[in-house]
């Protein structure tokens, strides 16, 4: 697959206008269920960075990852990681996002990550999705885990996707898990006081969701990663206000 181009937006929000969006989005939109045995869907994301943080100060905004999912019973349940793992990249500049990815086995990016770094030129012949991505040629670091609970909904044929991230944390970097692992990652350093929504449009933002947006600030160059480096550089949670 080749990359994906996007307008994304994004808010922070309280609970009361989190539930407000959702009751809006499941009038319109399907929720994505992976599991129908674990229905309520977890994101595990660890960034990696240069040792001297050239991707957190990029411009336009370049981010390398590795993405991993997990599911839960219930709400209050303990998460499980379903043991497949993406790389992606991604990059941002105002509302545009590009981002391409690679599924990579859990056994494979442990390996990969052995040294302590990743060698991600190396790992491009092997990950043809990858190809032709121009980054310098430094090592990455693991740098920032990221874990929340997300909800999203689509729609077949649709042009729009909304994603809510709630209970985001931060913590230092974690390995990549084997399957029916818990995915929470101990010693979480911050936790983010807003749930995360991510508008994502190919096209014409429906005239529904474009009402129900109306009044909310928008967290222009907000990012998870941005706001845990920060939290863990400066040894407290963030304050973060929309």
């Amino acid at each position: 697959m080749g990359p994906i181009y996007e307008h994304e937006r994004r808010f922070l929000l309280d609970h009361a206008q989190a539930r407000r969006i959702v009751r809006r989005a499941e009038e319109h939109l399907c929720e994505d269920v992976h599991d129908s045995h674990r229905p309520f869907a977890h994101v595990r994301t660890t960034y990696l960075d240069t040792d001297d943080m050239l991707l957190f100060r990029s411009r336009p905004a370049w981010r390398v990852r590795i993405r991993e999912y997990a599911a839960a019973t219930t709400p209050h349940a303990l998460p499980v990681l379903r043991g497949t793992s993406f790389l992606e990249l991604k990059q941002s500049e105002g509302s545009v996002r590009w981002k391409v990815r690679a599924p990579v086995g859990w056994q494979v990016m442990r390996r990969w990550l052995a040294p302590g770094y990743l060698d991600l030129w190396s790992c491009m012949a092997s990950l043809p999705e990858l190809a032709r991505i121009s980054l310098p040629e430094k090592r990455l670091f693991p740098s920032l885990t990221t874990w929340y609970w997300r909800r999203s909904f689509s729609q077949a044929g649709a042009s729009v996707r909304v994603t809510l991230d709630e209970r985001v944390s931060f913590s230092e970097p974690v390995h990549p898990g084997m399957p029916g692992e818990i995915s929470e990652p101990t010693g979480v350093v911050a936790c983010l006081a807003w749930s995360v929504l991510e508008v994502k449009c190919f096209g014409q933002v429906p005239r529904w969701l474009d009402e129900s947006l109306r009044g909310l600030a928008e967290a222009v160059g907000f990012s998870k990663f941005k706001a845990g480096i920060l939290a863990i550089s400066q040894g407290m949670a963030p304050v973060v206000t929309p």
